[in-house]
């Protein structure tokens, strides 16, 4: 395998990892070892035709949605393969459910990731992106134009959807002449943030910095 490309097939597998940690809606298998193939599953409320003969034009909400995406040999020059597997009625989704990145309004480059893509799949599912010049399925285009009387998106959670903490620049301490044993109730916490202002350093602190750099932290029984 060509190492540019074992190297982005990497990248591409850390990215989406990551992704994974933020989402409660995405899981994903792979296929090969760096991953050649990916089954994307997204977990909201989406919508497909219903599968009542007494409803031949109605809809239905579903809840599970998947995808398989395939990087050809020549990824990531030619943009990956993308099939959708399960139902969906979607303007943009036409009855095969095969796909590329451009028919869902992304227009390809070499440096987009796979993150970006899953990313733009969940707003297909949950109806949240709809391009209607150059609708691939005619009949989710007249569904959509007839004002079915349902809001859209119809789930409001973006993929990454995990509330991100604080963050790492909170610093919890005990003085030297504390008890190491903390005290109920008590604790010693030091934001540090953009507005921060920096002191003035120590002569100690000049002398083991010699290059001045701003990214210091000091701090002494002064």
């Amino acid at each position: 395998m060509d190492e540019h490309r074992r190297d982005r097939l990497v990248a591409d597998l850390a990215a989406l990892n990551e992704l994974r940690l933020g989402s409660t809606i995405l899981e994903f298998k792979t296929a090969g070892d760096p991953p050649e193939r990916y089954t994307i599953t997204l977990r909201g409320r989406g919508i497909c035709r219903t599968s009542r003969s007494s409803e031949p034009d109605g809809v239905e909400f579903i809840q599970v949605h998947r995808c398989e995406i395939r990087l050809p040999y020549t990824y990531p020059k030619r943009s990956p393969d993308i099939h959708w597997l399960t139902p969906i009625f979607h303007p943009n989704v036409s009855f095969s459910g095969f796909l590329n990145p451009n028919d869902l309004g992304l227009d390809w480059d070499q440096d987009m990731g796979l993150d970006v893509v899953c990313e733009r799949l969940w707003d297909v599912a949950r109806m949240a992106h709809i391009e209607l010049d150059g609708a691939s399925n005619s009949q989710a285009m007249k569904w959509i134009k007839s004002s079915p009387g349902i809001s859209f998106p119809v789930d409001h959670r973006p993929l990454r959807d995990k509330k991100q903490g604080r963050s790492t620049n909170i610093v919890r301490y005990t003085r030297k002449t504390e008890s190491t044993k903390p005290r109920a109730g008590s604790s010693d916490v030091m934001f540090i943030g953009e507005d921060t202002p920096a002191p003035r350093l120590s002569n100690r602190v000049r002398i083991a910095n010699p290059n001045n750099d701003d990214d210091i932290l000091y701090i002494s029984d002064d």
